[in-house]
């Protein structure tokens, strides 16, 4: 039927140049009903228009959609090409050049990055404000520094000796340029409404604290916009118990080690050290170790820029980069361990032991760590790296259940499965994101998608994990008892697999 409309057209055209007038004669009768059908519907336009047919609804549909996929494409490219010319004024600054320091070509990339995404942003109809300011208590406050600490107990006043309350966040160190993830913002707000709800009294963070090079020293500004300007509720104002990953080892980990000088939250004391808290009677002991200084980093480098990160090729901890330090922290954690009396022990660590994402187990913290657990009776193993959440649970000695957890999804969540066939159904309880189509993917790594947290309720027989996502939704809960606590150990064996040369 479109083939006779258009053959119509053409005749017409072709008549008019020659003779005239078309004569209706020249027609067959069914072709000149069914265009003057045609051209009851439509309203009188050119000579083509007026016989082509109504389009159909799926055809407008599939023709917007064709025309979304070429402008995303398109803005795909923009914001690449932004991205390199952005990358190319902002290398000095990551190399260790203060923003306060750069260039109008360097602060002219910022805004022009950030409005970018924020078009974006509001295109796709998410909720990204933008504001200098923001209302605590009914007033408007410009600076973190006015927040004032958070110590109301608002909803028991006998609450603090029933439980302790903690958050379990890793990776949180953000991104270079937009400084917060988009998901890191959704986890943030999340978790400063669960610690208003809950009444948190402690925040654990388990490394990664600053993408990508860490900080060149205790003034780096990264520590204001990466963290301090980040986790500004109220409800968040409590202390941060911090550890070194392995992106913070590419920097100046002394430099994370000296701001707890400067800061009201922030607490990194030394590279491994050990916390204790006490509520009624039941005690907490948290010890806290350098993962990298045991196993070793996943690149090459030190006080590096990120140039110098780029070049540098990645791999899993090849050992220790000294094994006298090494072996100085394996022998203080032991002695952590066996004089623990606390009703729960728990280890962090940047490196997981067990993890079916990305990185997967780490072979050093298996071979010299997992025994210490188990000979100690460990209630868990708390880290990061990976960024999703995990929950395992492997036996101890004698019916004594050990629970490792990996919370590396406060500034970006990664679906990959790849080393999930490592793990059996009864070890594996639990991960987060689900298994994706794409193993890797630059929209989730760069914290465009989904995020998550940990909040862990201490009581005074057992200990409850929530595991939840940025949007506060809960994914999955566990229950974590309290430990037997050895009278006598069993002879002590930390032989180093490791040779000083």
């Amino acid at each position: 039927m479109l083939f006779d409309q258009l053959l119509l057209v053409v005749i017409y055209e072709k008549y008019l140049e020659k003779s005239g007038p078309i004569k209706l004669e020249h027609f067959p009768p069914k072709m000149l009903l069914q265009n003057e059908e045609l051209l009851e519907k439509r309203p009188s336009s050119s000579s083509l228009e007026r016989f082509i047919p109504e389009i159909p609804q799926k055809v407008k549909s599939r023709r917007k959609m064709r025309k979304l996929v070429c402008l995303s494409g398109v803005a795909c490219v923009t914001m690449l090409f932004f991205i390199a010319v952005s990358s190319w004024f902002f290398v000095r600054d990551l190399g260790g050049v203060r923003v306060h320091n750069t260039n109008l070509g360097i602060q002219y990339c910022y805004s022009v990055y950030f409005w970018l995404f924020l078009a974006i942003f509001r295109s796709l109809d998410l909720d990204c404000q933008v504001t200098d300011r923001f209302e605590i208590f009914g007033r408007y406050v410009s600076s973190p520094n006015e927040v004032p600490l958070w110590s109301a107990n608002v909803m028991d006043p006998q609450r603090n000796e029933k439980t302790f309350r903690i958050l379990l966040v890793g990776d949180t160190g953000g991104i270079p340029i937009l400084e917060t993830t988009w998901a890191q913002r959704g986890v943030k707000e999340t978790m400063a409404s669960i610690a208003s709800e809950k009444d948190v009294q402690m925040v654990l963070n388990m490394g990664d604290n600053i993408y990508f090079t860490g900080p060149t020293d205790e003034f780096d500004p990264r520590f204001e916009t990466r963290f301090e300007a980040v986790y500004d509720s109220p409800s968040l104002q409590v202390k941060w118990l911090t550890i070194a990953g392995n992106h913070d080892h590419f920097g100046n980990v002394t430099a994370e080690i000296e701001y707890t000088k400067h800061s009201r939250k922030w607490y990194f004391p030394s590279l491994y050290y050990k916390q204790s808290e006490e509520f009624n009677g039941t005690r907490i002991d948290f010890v806290m170790i350098d993962t990298i200084s045991l196993c070793g980093n996943t690149k090459d480098i030190q006080n590096a820029g990120f140039i110098e990160m780029l070049r540098n090729e990645s791999h899993d901890p090849r050992g220790p980069a000294n094994v006298s330090a090494a072996e100085e922290q394996w022998t203080w954690l032991e002695t952590m361990l066996s004089q623990s009396s606390a009703q729960y022990l728990i280890v962090s660590g940047h490196y997981p032991m067990h993890s079916m994402s990305s990185h997967g187990p780490t072979e050093c913290l298996r071979s010299r760590l997992d025994p210490l657990l188990k000979r100690y009776n460990v209630n868990a193993y708390f880290s990061g790296h990976d960024h999703s959440l995990q929950h395992f649970e492997y036996d101890g000695n004698e019916g004594h259940k050990i629970h490792y957890v990996v919370s590396g999804a406060a500034s970006r969540a990664d679906a990959s499965t790849k080393h999930i066939k490592e793990f059996s159904k009864d070890n594996l309880k639990f991960n987060y994101p689900e298994k994706s189509w794409f193993s890797w993917s630059p929209v989730s790594q760069l914290g465009f998608r989904k995020g998550g947290f940990i909040y862990a309720e201490f009581g005074h027989e057992s200990a409850r994990l929530d595991f939840y996502d940025k949007n506060g939704k809960q994914l999955y809960a566990t229950f974590i008892p309290t430990r037997q606590i050895l009278t006598e150990f069993v002879t002590k064996s930390t032989v180093s697999p490791f040779v000083e040369i």
